[in-house]
């Protein structure tokens, strides 16, 4: 027996701050990636780790997103 959607919904603050989160967590690699690539002297194998890390990220944020939204 599911519960019922009233005990499902999340307080204001709690939405925010999750989704704080992951802005945080999809800006910093994000960052770090387009910092590794302006620079010249990087090792292209850091760079595509980083880019594909941050491509990664994005991917959960979106799967994240999309799942919450679903569920409302």
């Amino acid at each position: 027996m599911s519960p019922p959607a009233a005990s499902r919904a999340e307080a204001p603050e709690v939405a925010r701050g999750r989704s704080a989160t992951w802005t945080a967590l999809v800006l910093v690699p994000v960052g770090a990636a387009v910092v590794f690539m302006l620079d010249t002297d990087a090792e292209p194998a850091v760079q595509g780790l980083l880019a594909s890390l941050a491509a990664l990220q994005i991917m959960l944020a979106l799967y994240w997103k999309r799942s919450r939204t679903r569920q409302r």
